[in-house]
């Protein structure tokens, strides 16, 4: 492993991050490769805060849970998106970016190494966010993970899988903690290829993400006053905002060359396209999103048995300025925070009720629209499909290979709940996460599942390395799945 991170940081000390006026950064050429790593005596911070940024990013489209919450269709080669061979390692996940904000924030104990690369503090801040949000998406696949004793490295190479539950709770500490850390006054940081050091930025992030983790816990902590709710209320309380406009967006803009927009890899992919759900959904609403969202009107069938090649029928990932290899990655974005805390106020979560989760749930439309570049047609929200009194959505979507499946709204949770899988798009593990949170859209599995009734997954199984590496361990979480048993069926315990 440190042989990894030296040649890592020397690699990517080439493209570290220049701040000017306070502006973001912007991602270089690596330059050359060549270079001995033993030349390098120390890892270099802002590298490894560089790559796991770019790291994180260019994950978010590439997993299965795109196919799962139908934002994607296999066209080439159906296979994820019938259900059958999900046994996916979790362990491997521990390396690359979770190792370079460990790394981060372990030489951040010695500051006057660490201030080299701007204020400790704000270091610090920013790396154990990023490793709240990465660890947010890992338990949210698998379940139970390693996380009070993982990434200690040779001092602890069997660490034990924490459960689900306990996992949430650390995530929601380290993001008071974080908030702490950030240090408006101090040096900008560098190597932040986001926000560019910006502290303001920063803390809008982390009250966002806190927002939508308490909002993952709805199921399970329901009620006004509960845990979920408080949590929630936090975000509200210190004063540093949260992510309401598309300029505050947790995204990150690629330069094109050996750093490639990840939608424009979709874009240009002959296995994988928009998937008809997605593009039905859309077009029934009359959602002028879709010629953004997917360069043709109509995406692939979705879950099909056999090849159905892509040619230039169906609708792929992106269109014009969003599928452009130069293009903006959005992480997290405006819209779908402005819907959390519509969806708190109609809880009676957080003060306003009804009619500011209204005007909520307008602002947070209106912004989705405005990220991809397109304006809310007039009969959209005012008494159309998507009015938030009475809205009724589309009753069919997909086609015949997911027969049953709609994005009808009979209440203002599933308005709320089918714009939050809009705007989450094309971000495969919110929308899976969401979906499996709400039911909204009503999503069926295909008629081709393998084998033949299987549903849609709710969980990662673990993956034959993560039992021969760390095998008591894993053993031990599987028996506490519901039947014991490492099935992708399992609810997790937010889903419960």
């Amino acid at each position: 492993m440190k042989r990894y991170i030296l040649q890592l940081t020397t690699i990517l000390s080439l493209g570290v991050l220049l701040l000017t006026n306070g502006g973001c950064a912007k991602i270089s050429e690596f330059g050359d490769t060549n270079l001995d790593p033993n030349g390098v005596p120390e890892p270099i911070l802002s590298a490894l805060l560089t790559n796991a940024e770019i790291t994180t990013a260019g994950q978010l489209i590439t997993q299965p849970p795109g196919l799962f919450c139908q934002y994607v269709a296999e066209a080439t080669y159906p296979s994820t998106s019938l259900y059958a061979g999900l046994e996916i390692e979790s362990s491997g996940n521990y390396s690359g970016v979770l190792q370079d904000l460990q790394v981060i924030l372990n030489r951040c104990q010695t500051p006057a190494f660490a201030s080299k690369y701007g204020d400790v503090g704000t270091q610090i801040g920013v790396a154990t966010l990023l490793k709240t949000y990465v660890m947010w998406t890992l338990t949210d696949r698998w379940g139970d993970l390693p996380y009070s004793e993982a990434l200690g490295g040779a001092n602890n190479p069997l660490p034990k899988y924490d459960e689900q539950k306990d996992i949430y709770a650390k995530l929601l500490s380290e993001i008071s903690y974080s908030l702490t850390q950030l240090n408006p006054t101090g040096a900008a940081i560098k190597g932040d290829a986001i926000y560019g050091g910006n502290v303001t930025k920063w803390r809008k992030f982390g009250n966002s993400l806190r927002m939508l983790i308490a909002l993952r816990m709805s199921k399970r902590h329901p009620a006004a006053g509960g845990l979920a709710a408080t949590e929630f209320q936090k975000s509200l309380d210190n004063g540093y905002g949260y992510i309401s406009t598309n300029a505050d967006n947790f995204s990150l803009t690629y330069p094109g060359g050996a750093f490639l927009n990840p939608i424009y890899g979709q874009n240009i992919s002959v296995d994988r396209a928009v998937a008809l759900t997605f593009t039905d959904a859309l077009n029934g609403m009359g959602d002028t999103r879709r010629a953004s969202m997917g360069n043709a009107v109509n995406g692939a069938p979705y879950g099909l048995a056999g090849a159905a090649p892509i040619g230039g029928t169906y609708a792929r990932m992106g269109n014009g300025a969003f599928a452009a290899a130069n293009g903006t990655m959005v992480i997290i974005n405006a819209a779908s925070i402005l819907l959390a805390h519509a969806e708190a106020c109609e809880r009676g979560w957080v003060a306003g009720g009804t009619s500011a989760a209204k005007t909520l749930y307008e602002a947070g439309v209106t912004t989705s629209f405005a990220q991809w570049g397109q304006t809310v047609p007039a009969s959209y929200l005012a008494g159309g499909v998507a009015d938030y009194d009475l809205g009724n959505g589309v009753a069919a979507i997909g086609g015949t290979t997911v027969p049953g499946t709609n994005a009808t709204t009979g209440d203002k949770f599933k308005r709320i709940a089918l714009q939050q899988w809009i705007a989450f798009y094309p971000d495969g593990i919110q929308g899976w996460s969401n979906w499996r949170r709400t039911g909204i859209p009503d999503l069926r599995p295909t008629i081709n599942a393998q084998p033949v009734g299987t549903q849609i997954p709710r969980r990662y199984k673990y993956g034959p390395t993560d039992f021969t590496t760390n095998k008591a361990a894993v053993e031990a979480a599987v028996a506490k799945i519901p039947g014991a048993t490492n099935s992708q069926d399992a609810k997790m315990w937010w889903d419960q």
